[in-house]
Order: structure tokens, then C-alpha cells, then sequence
């Protein structure tokens, strides 16, 4: 007798089941889910927690799969200036779901200022924040996206590798199209001036200029190598998010989580000046103040917002406010470098503050944006013209008479070879002399080679540009291990990202330098700071606060070995010398 096709169809629906049921108990044994399921049962049975399944949800977390990049979306926004900026936001696959991990902005003013500029009679366009915005936003939303889809975020070197290894390619692929060549108009002639007699052996007379080295152009790049700076920073705020760890945190074990975290003494830019300023004073684009190094955080900020106040104060005094600058510092007028330097430490005695202990002071001078080319020498003000060997005795003086003065950033164009290491000889053992990216290249580029070229106590840098997170935790601990000293900052008009504050204590650098307190994107990072330490004492995370300041003294090169750049030695065999709390008992 044949069987109803219902009843035959329900057979088969049962042995159906009973595969299903083997599969699924074969699938569930495989990923221990019986065991790990009574575990867990067992363990809440005793604890008896108020939220069951969120204690559940919470332990089966912990045995999820490690997020992976699906997407990666871009958009162009604004920074502090409202000129155009990049916005990257990187989502992941975080238990089986998509879900958006991080979302951050970035300047393009660093790679706009290392980009070189056509020479007038080219077609070729100057660029612009609004052309290097658009390329980044295009190479993140489509070729990054691409080659970081798949990837783990934790994996931040060989995410940075990828990034690296692209952006090389397409640079290589780009520069035989691309001719930089110098403006002929822009480099100054051997000589500067008119030809001048020799001295006579009879009496004394004035030694003719020597040679000007010519302007060297920065080295060709990709424009929109904003988009690898962008996307790397990204991704490390991905993995903080999906590990549930503040930025700082996190960076700091990427870098070294065998050591702990010692906090960068802060700064901040109090005036501003430089060449397109108000006076005479060209050679101090921004003047900071330091703090005293083992304070903690809340204290330094307190300190330098008062003496940021306290020149206000000063300043309305004697006539109306002045100008604010684009870092937030004062821009008042000046005729003569004596008058910031004495304004900063009268305001510091007003405030029971003894400049040269209790605080210090940096002068980013910037000279590279002073040099006249026509005459071959730095206009540090109005009418004055100085050579590079007279800007040494120069800064001599100035730092003899203001022993407060700790840091001189930039004070000679790259091309000033032969001065850099006859500064660090005169004035190393008390003052750090400083190269930044306009000096040394891009972040990324910074070797040993670069620093026996153009000796210096350290380096100032920021994230962006083509620089990822592996170049500038390599860099610094270059740096480091030279004994010099590494100063994280940003840019002018940056936008409003409180992480650049993670990074600097993070990247365990010396000292973070941010705009004044009076700007958004300013007070968010200084706010920051103090987070940070909050953070990292309610949740006893290991932390040092910076010793005091050691200046290296910097040798010069042996002579035998200075006819050759390459075959320099490098002046790392420097000797430590007094802190800063010794110097200013010098005084």
C-alpha cells in the first residue's frame, strides 16, 4: 500500500531535521559554545548580576573576532580658518554588523607649505587647499578604501606600510611627468650686493659677503598626500574605539607598552608676528612660552593661561587690544626683538613667575620666510639685513641677554648649511636649536643623514602630509636616541580634533605646542591635556611627568670630513650638559 504524499512529506521534514540538528550541534561544539555557554551560566549563578544579559552580552564579547575595515568614507570640511579640510571616517565589521569606528579631520595646510611652487613662467597651476582636499577625498573614498578593505584596524604598521608603500608607487609613477624646476628669479647669485674691494693689509677693513648657497626646492610629491596622514589617524582611532581605549592609550602601547607614559610639557604661543605683521620685527613668527618640566598638566595650563592673560592685560594698558594672530597669540607692533622678550617676562614678575625658572621661552623664527633673495641676506626687520654669519652673533646676543630663551626653532633657511652646526656649537649647551618640516622634509623622510647634514637639538613636526603614525613614532625615537628633543605642535588654523593631544602624549615626546588659549581648536586640545591626566590617574595608568630639560652640546663636524655631506659625522656625539633649572642659576 502506497503512503499519502502528507504523511511521506512529513517523514522527510523529520530526517531533515535530525541532519540539521547533528550539523548544528557539530557547528556549536566546533566553536565551544556548549562549554563557554555553562561557564558563564556558572559563573552567574554566584555573581547573581542586576543585568543577566548584559552581563552575557559582555562575556561573549570578549570571544568576538577582531574588527575588520569594510569601508572607508570621505568628506571635505572645514578647519579653524574655514579653508577647506578632510574628514575620513573608517567603519568595520564588528560582530557580524557594519558599524562606523572613528571619524577625523585633518589640515592640508602642512602639505600645501612643502609643496613646491611652479615657476611663473609654467602653465602648470600653483596649488591649493581646494585642490588638495578634493585628491585626498577622491584617493581615500576609492584607492585607500580598496587596498585597507579587509585589514585589521590594530594592525597599525601594516596599515601605515600599505599607506606608505601607495603613495611611493604613485609619487615614482608621477615624477618623471613632473619637472620642478627652480625659479632662476628665486635664487639669489653667489653674491649678494655689489662687488666690494678686499681689505687692504694696511688697515682694517669689511670682509666681502661670501657666497649664498642657492634655494633648494623641497623634493617632488603627490598632491593630496594628505589623504595617507588622514586615513592612518583614522584607523587609530578605530582600534582605540573597538578596543574601548582612549586614543592616548592605545597610541601608547602601538609605540612602546613596556615603558610608561611620561607626560610632554606644554606650550603655548602667547605673540605672534613675523614678516606680515604690524612693526618692524620680521624674525619672530610666534614667541611661546614654556613651562617649568615635572608640573602636572592642570598646573602648566594654568600657569601659561595666565600669562597669556596677564600680556593682555599689559598690552590694553598701554592703548588699544591688538590684533588677534591666526595661532591666537597677541600681535601687537614692534620695533626691535627687546620688546616681546621684555613684555613676556614683565608679565611673568606680575604674576610671581621668574622667567628662566618658573617658565621659559621658545622663538619660532621662521627664516626661511625673512630671506630676501635679491639681496642675499634675512631681513630680521624692516631696513635690517643680516647674513647668515651675522644672525649667529645675533642670536648670541640675544640669548646672552635672555637666558629665559630655551628654544630657537627654525632660526636659518636649509640652505644655510655651514651655520646650523657653527650655532649649535655657540649656543647648544643652552639653548635647543630647532629644525621643522621646512627644514628637514616631510616627516617621513627625516633620517639620520639629515640631521648630520644640518645638525640641530631636535625636531618640531605635526601630523599631516604624507607622514603615518609608524614615520612619526620612528622619527621621534630617532630623535630620542640622539638625546635631542622632539616638539609635537600643529599647524595654524588647524581643525577642531582634540586627538593631536592623544598623539603627543602618546608618541612620548618632550614638549606639545598649541595655539593660544583664546581659539576653539586651541582650548579643545588644552582641555584635552587635562583629560588625559584625569583619565590616567582614575584608572592608575603608569605616567611620569618630563625631567628637566638636559641640553646636548653639539660638536661640530671634524673638519677633515666637512668637504663631504654624506661622510659627516654625525653629531650625536654630543655631551649632556647643564638643565634648565641650571642655566637659569647662571643668570
Amino acid at each position: 500500500m502506497n503512503m499519502p504524499v502528507d504523511d511521506e512529506a512529513h517523514t522527510m521534514s523529520e530526517r531533515e531535521f535530525y541532519e540539521l540538528k547533528q550539523e548544528a550541534a557539530k557547528y556549536y561544539t566546533k566553536n565551544k559554545v556548549p562549554e563557554k555557554l555553562e561557564e558563564i551560566l556558572n559563573s552567574m549563578f554566584y555573581e547573581k548580576p542586576d543585568d543577566v544579559y548584559g552581563r552575557l552580552s559582555k562575556y561573549f564579547e570578549t570571544m568576538s573576532l577582531p574588527s575588520q575595515i569594510c569601508k572607508i568614507k570621505s568628506t571635505i570640511v572645514m578647519d579653524s580658518t574655514g579653508s577647506p579640510a578632510i574628514s575620513c571616517q573608517v567603519f568595520g565589521i564588528v560582530r557580524n554588523e557594519s558599524k562606523l569606528l572613528s571619524s577625523t579631520s585633518m589640515s592640508v595646510a602642512p602639505e600645501l607649505s612643502l609643496l613646491p611652487v611652479p615657476p611663473p613662467e609654467s602653465d602648470e597651476k600653483e596649488p591649493t587647499k581646494e585642490n588638495i582636499a578634493s585628491l585626498c577625498s577622491t584617493f581615500l573614498q576609492s584607492t585607500l578604501c580598496d587596498k585597507l578593505n579587509g585589514l585589521c584596524p590594530m594592525d597599525q604598521r601594516e596599515i601605515d606600510y600599505v599607506l606608505r608603500k601607495w603613495i611611493d608607487e604613485e609619487e615614482d609613477k608621477a615624477r618623471p611627468a613632473v619637472n620642478v624646476e627652480v625659479d632662476d628669479n628665486r635664487t639669489p647669485t653667489p653674491s649678494s650686493g655689489p662687488k666690494k674691494k678686499a681689505p687692504s693689509a694696511k688697515g682694517k677693513g669689511k670682509q666681502p659677503d661670501k657666497p649664498v648657497p642657492p634655494y633648494e626646492a623641497f623634493e617632488f610629491r603627490l598632491q593630496g598626500g594628505t589623504a595617507v596622514a588622514t586615513a592612518s589617524l583614522a584607523v587609530l582611532v578605530a582600534a582605540a574605539s573597538f578596543l574601548e581605549k582612549p586614543v592616548f592609550d592605545h597610541m601608547h602601547n602601538v609605540v612602546d607598552a613596556t615603558k610608561p607614559i611620561t607626560f610632554p610639557v606644554p606650550s603655548m604661543n602667547i605673540i605672534s608676528g613675523g614678516k606680515t605683521s604690524q612693526g618692524k620685527l620680521n624674525i619672530t613668527k610666534n614667541i611661546f612660552v614654556i613651562t617649568k618640566p615635572g608640573l602636572s598638566m592642570e598646573d602648566s595650563v594654568q600657569k601659561l593661561t595666565q600669562v597669556f592673560h596677564q600680556v593682555g592685560k599689559i598690552l590694553s594698558a598701554k592703548g588699544p587690544a591688538p590684533p588677534i594672530g591666526i595661532t591666537g597669540g597677541y600681535q601687537p607692533s614692534f620695533e626691535k626683538i627687546e620688546q616681546p622678550l621684555d613684555l613676556l617676562q614683565e608679565a611673568g614678575t606680575a604674576l610671581g613667575l621668574n622667567a628662566g625658572q618658573d617658565i621659559f621661552i621658545g622663538i619660532e623664527c621662521a627664516a626661511h620666510e625673512v630671506f630676501d633673495y635679491s639681496k642675499g641676506k634675512y631681513e630680521i626687520m624692516t631696513g635690517s639685513l643680516k647674513s647668515a654669519d651675522e644672525l649667529v652673533d645675533y642670536y648670541k646676543d640675544i640669548i646672552t641677554r635672555y637666558p629665559a630663551i630655551i628654544a630657537l626653532v627654525d632660526p636659518f633657511r636649509k640652505e644655510d648649511r655651514e651655520q646650523w652646526p657653527k650655532c649649535c656649537e655657540l649656543l647648544s649647551e643652552k639653548c635647543f636649536i630647532i629644525g621643522s618640516d621646512h627644514i628637514y622634509g616631510s616627516t617621513h623622510a627625516v633620517n639620520a643623514s639629515a640631521f648630520e647634514i644640518r645638525p640641530s637639538s631636535g625636531l618640531m613636526f605635526n601630523m599631516g602630509g604624507r607622514v603615518t603614525l609608524t614615520d612619526i613614532t620612528e622619527t621621534t625615537k630617532a630623535v630620542h636616541e640622539r638625546k635631542g628633543i622632539a616638539i609635537f605642535g600643529s599647524p595654524a588654523g588647524d581643525v577642531c580634533n582634540a586627538v593631536f593631544s592623544d598623539l603627543a602624549v602618546g608618541l612620548d615626546c618632550d614638549v606639545v605646542r598649541f595655539g593660544a588659549p583664546c581659539r576653539g581648536e586651541n582650548i579643545e586640545r588644552i582641555n584635552r591635556l587635562i583629560e588625559i591626566e584625569r583619565y590616567a590617574k582614575d584608572n592608575e595608568i603608569s605616567f611620569n611627568y618630563h625631567p628637566a630639560f638636559v641640553f646636548p652640546f653639539i660638536r661640530p663636524p671634524s673638519p677633515q670630513l666637512n668637504e663631504d655631506d654624506n661622510d659627516q659625522q654625525p653629531p650625536s656625539n654630543m655631551s649632556t650638559t647643564a638643565s634648565a633649572d641650571t642655566k637659569s642659576k647662571k643668570k
